[in-house]
């Protein structure tokens, strides 16, 4: 261990704004969960099931962000 006993690297830590925005994101989707638990009747196709709303939101988000990610590749 170093002389300051290891506060350096939390100060480097503690001043790097991925770890705050990181921290940011973190508090931001457990609030999310959190006010979105409550049920939803979910309709696609001819399927219908329920789920907790956060849960239903967080699928069309990836299912999104999967399509950006194979659109760019695309364009390359």
């Amino acid at each position: 261990m170093s002389a300051d006993g290891g506060k350096g690297r939390w100060q480097e830590l503690a001043k790097n704004p991925r770890i705050w925005l990181g921290l940011a994101i973190a508090v931001l989707a457990i609030a999310f969960i959190l006010q979105n638990r409550d049920s939803v009747q979910v309709d696609l196709l001819t399927f219908q099931f329920s789920a907790p709303q956060w849960v239903t939101l967080l699928v069309v988000f990836l299912a999104g962000l999967a399509t950006g990610l194979l659109w760019s590749r695309r364009k390359r």
